[in-house]
């Protein structure tokens, strides 16, 4: 199974995953100073289960860590 390619869409406040070079899913972000929320994820039905989910999160996280917003796990136990 290939695995997405996840680009940031900087315009929709979202990160995209494409499979095939078809918009597969997404995941919604708002950023508010220093606070990332991530409110929302969306998989199409034709995708589900091929892993997209879990990419998108993945990357999401990964890029907040990046840029300093996500210091350790305890900001996802919080909630």
């Amino acid at each position: 199974m290939a695995e997405p390619t996840i680009t940031d869409n900087t315009a929709e406040h979202r990160y995209e995953a494409h499979l095939d070079g078809e918009l597969a899913g997404y995941l919604v972000y708002e950023q508010d100073g220093e606070v990332v929320d991530l409110p929302h994820t969306k998989v199409f039905s034709q995708y589900e289960g091929k892993g997209v989910a879990g990419a998108l999160v993945r990357h999401g996280l990964d890029d907040i860590r990046a840029r300093g917003g996500l210091r350790d796990s305890d900001a996802l136990l919080s909630h």
